[in-house]
């Protein structure tokens, strides 16, 4: 599914691929593997290969223990304190805290991956860190257009402008 087809044929495959395999799951009672989220996981893959891109100085993972089947907590931290989801660390979760950082959960990546420029993804994912965003506030931000006021505060700082 990840590898490159023609295009003519490869959106037609790739989608009933994901179909297929939403449907095995769902036969199988496995819960959250509907087609847009198997869509989500795919483009989370694709735009997070090699974990999150945070500097371990700024809260950062360090990523000395990491594994490919590591996998991103779903609930903020608060929830799993309050024992509403199971705080019980696993082999993968431990492996994703050496991907990813605690402080970011599956929705604050979800909407990253909505940010189509890299360098502007990757501001926003590491001020959710340095500044302990929640997704509301990450939604906040982006919809403020942050990064483009900070980039043109910093051209107009650095005398370019004129």
């Amino acid at each position: 599914m990840l590898t490159a087809r023609p295009a003519a044929t490869r959106w037609g495959y790739g989608e009933r691929v994901v179909e297929r395999l939403a449907a095995r799951l769902a036969a199988r009672s496995d819960k959250g593997f509907s087609v847009p989220s198997l869509r989500n996981m795919r483009q989370f893959f694709l735009i997070y290969p090699r974990g999150s891109g945070v500097p371990v100085e700024l809260g950062g993972p360090r990523k000395r223990l990491a594994q490919r089947t590591s996998k991103i907590r779903s609930a903020p931290p608060s929830e799993l304190r309050a024992g509403r989801r199971s705080a019980v660390p696993t082999d993968a979760s431990l492996a994703a805290s050496a991907l990813f950082p605690q402080s970011l959960g599956w929705t604050h990546y979800t909407i990253l991956m909505r940010i189509a420029a890299p360098s502007a993804r990757a501001f926003y994912e590491i001020e959710c860190v340095r500044e302990s965003w929640s997704s509301r506030e990450l939604e906040r931000q982006v919809a403020s257009l942050r990064f483009a006021s900070n980039a043109f505060l910093r051209f107009e700082l650095s005398g370019s402008a004129g």
